[in-house]
Formats: structure tokens, sequence, C-alpha cells
């Protein structure tokens, strides 16, 4: 997939919110409030197989219809059965190369990574990369904190890198000052009191 064609928001989700009972309800609100500029990730890692093929069913039609692109998170099986158009692999899923062989070159395939080394070891697999945390996060608590300025070495690139971890609003310049191509975000939206209005205003604080 061209470059250009990634979003530079990507709202992820997690157990929690993939179990609430107003999730579809708030998803759809999201991907319309996302004007065709975001990606939804379907993230449970303690969620089962049967739910989340169920949650990507449900939700293909809503991203379809409001030009968002729809990533399945881990679950390989689940994307090939649904025939999604982009996947996220961290590091419990297969590697790169292994997705790619059963997927093919049409899917547009994310990784997260945690180091700068992790980063180089992936130039040229990954159509795109997580690169985090930036900054703490309650989502991953302990996790050592990246910073600005490993996220400038992970950028220096021509994959796309994407900023994850702590990123609010207002951090938003300073990690397209660093290098990121885009962010993506979990608490700064689900976490929010209006979530749509939240990803309009990332949406804003990306340049539009």
């Amino acid at each position: 997939m061209e470059r250009a064609s990634i979003p530079r928001l990507h709202v992820t989700t997690d157990d929690r919110i993939l179990g609430s009972s107003d999730f579809f309800a708030a998803a759809s609100s999201v991907c319309a409030a996302g004007s065709g500029r975001i990606a939804f990730h379907v993230r449970g890692p303690h969620t089962s197989g049967r739910t989340v093929y169920r949650l990507v069913r449900d939700l293909t039609p809503v991203a379809r219809s409001s030009g968002t692109l729809l990533v399945v998170n881990d679950r390989i099986d689940v994307a090939l059965a649904e025939g999604v158009e982009a996947v996220h692999l961290g590091d419990r899923s297969l590697d790169v190369r292994q997705a790619r062989d059963l997927l093919g070159d049409s899917v547009l395939i994310g990784r997260s990574v945690h180091a700068v080394e992790e980063a180089d070891e992936l130039e040229g697999d990954a159509d795109y990369l997580f690169f985090g945390n930036v900054h703490a996060t309650e989502s991953h608590p302990g996790m050592e904190e990246q910073g600005e300025r490993r996220l400038t070495l992970a950028a220096a690139r021509a994959t796309p890198v994407l900023g994850i971890g702590g990123v609010t609003v207002e951090r938003v310049p300073s990690l397209l000052s660093a290098g990121a191509y885009g962010v993506a975000v979990l608490g700064g939206v689900w976490d929010a009191p209006d979530p749509s209005a939240a990803v309009k205003q990332y949406i804003s604080a990306l340049g539009g």
C-alpha cells in the first residue's frame, strides 16, 4: 500500500473497550468522525477469537461506509476469514514475513516496536511501524519510556513510523517535529468525554 494511503491517526482499542456495552455505537461514531482519515484497530489481547471475529464482521460495513481503514490486531485467522485490508502485529504475533506469506501483498501490515534496533530489523518488511511507548501511559505500566529523541532515530527510515504511548493532542506537534509520520492513540480518544470530538481534535493537530 502506498505511504500516502496510510492514515496518520490510528485509534486503537483494548479488552476493556471491546467489552463495553456501547462499543459498537461508540466505534461507529469514532469512524464517522474520522471522515476517512483514520485507521481503527480491533485489538483485544485477552478477547476470544470468536468475539474479535464478530466485532470485525459487524464493523466492516461501518468502516467501508465511512472510509475508515479497519485493522485487525494479532489475529491472522480473523483477517483471513474476513478479508480485511490491514493487520497489525506485536511481539506475540507471527512475524511480518510469515504474515505476508499468508495474507499476500495487497494487505497492509503494521508492526509494533519498542527499540530503535527493532525498527532497523523491520525496515522494508512492514508497511508502517508503531514506536513506543514514547511517553509513559497507563495502558502499559512499567514499560520503558522511549522519548522523542529515540523516536527521531526510529523515524529516520523510509518505513512510516507512528508514535504511540501517552500521545495527547498537545503532544502531537512535537512528535511530528521529531519525525513521526503520525500517531496511535488509545486513552486520548476512549477516555475523553466525547471520543468523536477527540478524534477530530487529533486530526486537526495532525494537519487535517
